[in-house]
């Protein structure tokens, strides 16, 4: 049963109040960024306000056509995937108790389309196909025309591999989209045989759903700390650049960027940033800086000439404004007092009011560019053969680390391909009026960037197997290593 809440604001009598909400909630989603997004006055990129009208039509008509919290959830979720950028996005706080499943969950694996795994409670488990079969199509439809018409115009982010890698799950599922059907019989190859599946769909409860979703795509999150790899090597696993200030996970992070300056004698050294989806990349500097030193990192990451050029426009809204302030304060908290983190922040909040009182809707900031870089690079103090591994959940902040531990000697990118941001950057979280759903907002915007708008990182050494098996992930990277020791 949903919560009475979702329908506060709301007039009881309505004939349909699922989408007088869904309407409510799309108009003052437009409306937020409208006011505060870069995208609607970004002078390099016209093309914005095309999704941002077109798409809310669009939008709108499927909003008034819903007649339940799937309606409402997928029309609102379908105006924030047609930016094709993962930072614009929205989820709901509430979902169904449960979902529904045919017994059996697919992963994409070098673009096959194979069962991952099987409901081992079934009966007739005999029915299911099994582990590693493929899929071929369903009612007709082969498995990735499926994807690309039934889930990916509901998902935020860019068109890529890791997203159609994180999305292969929902495929079959029912998860309460009124638009789409759930099929009723799939051709499944197991081996050289082909034969036809007739999907029986059963209630299965939505936390137990998403940890199998979650697990056929790459795998659980794993946790913070460090292990020993090999003979002698260190293992760091560091999930999440966004740890909740007070909770172990922040104590987990400030004690990596203690150890850091420990590490470059260790035979092999990984950075492990499965699960990693962003945060503040802030955390991901200090630990490159704590194993390279400063004066290295400045160099290789700052004063290269494309990352001198790179500057950022800020959208100057009151709303953005107000943020800031409280960012300032957060980060002072986090990094302490007159520290780097919380000057930089206070001066973006100075220059967007700033920016605000003269009428101007960008504000830019741009580094210093008249200091001259010294004219040879600092020794590499590091002399450990360094791994960045990765899968498709490495965006945001997590990018902004790889953008520096791949332009610093000695660093091997591993694992999968990341996943990809915009250069709309710097999210703010909005609550949209029903209190049913949380959009997410960029207010930056980057000028110059290296790394091209959602463009992935591709592994120089790819894993095709479970990335989500750190044994298996660990066995092979293994063998990488002493092959690439072997060569040189």
């Amino acid at each position: 049963m949903l919560f009475p809440t979702l329908v506060i604001g709301l007039s009881l009598t309505a004939t349909n109040p699922w989408a007088q909400m869904a309407e409510q909630d799309l108009k003052a989603m437009r409306q937020a960024i409208l006011e505060n997004h870069p995208g609607p006055v970004d002078p390099l990129n016209p093309s914005f306000k095309q999704w941002l009208d077109g798409g809310y039509r669009q939008a709108l008509t499927r909003a008034r056509q819903a007649r339940s919290f799937g309606g409402y959830d997928f029309a609102i979720r379908y105006y924030a995937a047609g930016f094709r950028d993962g930072h614009l996005r929205a989820g709901a706080h509430v979902a169904p108790l449960r979902a529904s499943w045919p017994g059996f969950i697919l992963s994409l694996r070098q673009g096959r389309y194979v069962v991952a795994s099987v409901d081992e409670k079934d009966p007739a488990q005999d029915t299911l196909p099994a582990v590693g079969s493929e899929l071929l199509d369903c009612d007709g439809r082969a498995a990735q025309q499926m994807l690309e018409q039934d889930v990916l115009p509901f998902a935020a982010g860019a068109d890529i591999e890791s997203l159609r890698m994180k999305l292969t799950p929902i495929l079959l599922q029912d998860v309460g989209n009124p638009e789409v059907k759930p099929p009723s019989q799939c051709r499944v190859k197991t081996g050289t045989e082909v034969r036809t599946v007739t999907l029986r769909y059963r209630p299965i409860p939505t936390e137990e759903h998403e940890k199998k979703l979650q697990g056929a795509a790459f795998g659980p999150t794993p946790s913070f700390g460090t292990h020993t790899f090999g003979k002698s090597g260190v293992w760091v696993s560091i999930p999440t650049f966004g740890p909740r200030e007070g909770s172990a996970d922040f104590e987990a992070m400030r004690s990596l960027v203690q150890q850091a300056g420990s590490w470059g004698g260790a035979e092999v050294l990984v950075f492990d940033v499965r699960g990693n989806t962003g945060g503040n990349s802030a955390w991901g500097k200090q630990l490159a800086q704590g194993l390279f030193g400063e004066a290295l990192v400045k160099a290789r990451y700052e004063d290269d000439p494309k990352a001198r050029a790179v500057y950022v426009d800020w959208r100057a809204s009151a709303d953005n404004v107000r943020y800031l302030g409280e960012m300032t304060a957060q980060l002072g908290r986090q990094f302490g007092k007159d520290s780097h983190e919380e000057k930089w922040a206070g001066a973006v909040a100075k220059g967007l009011a700033e920016a605000r009182r003269w009428g101007q809707p960008l504000w830019s900031e741009k580094e210093d560019a008249s200091s001259t870089p010294p004219s040879s690079e600092p020794a590499n103090p590091v002399r450990t053969r360094v791994y960045l591994l990765t899968d498709g959940r490495c965006g945001s902040a997590c990018l902004d680390f790889a953008d520096l531990m791949l332009s610093l000697p000695g660093v091997t990118h591993v694992g999968l391909p990341t996943s990809a941001d915009s250069v709309y950057m710097e999210v703010r979280a909005m609550d949209l009026p029903s209190g049913t759903t949380r959009i997410i907002v960029p207010i930056k915007v980057y000028r110059n960037r290296p790394r091209g708008h959602n463009e992935p990182y591709v592994p120089a050494r790819r894993f095709d197997g479970d990335i989500g098996d750190t044994a298996a992930v660990e066995r092979w990277l293994l063998e990488q290593d002493a092959a690439r020791d072997a060569a040189n």
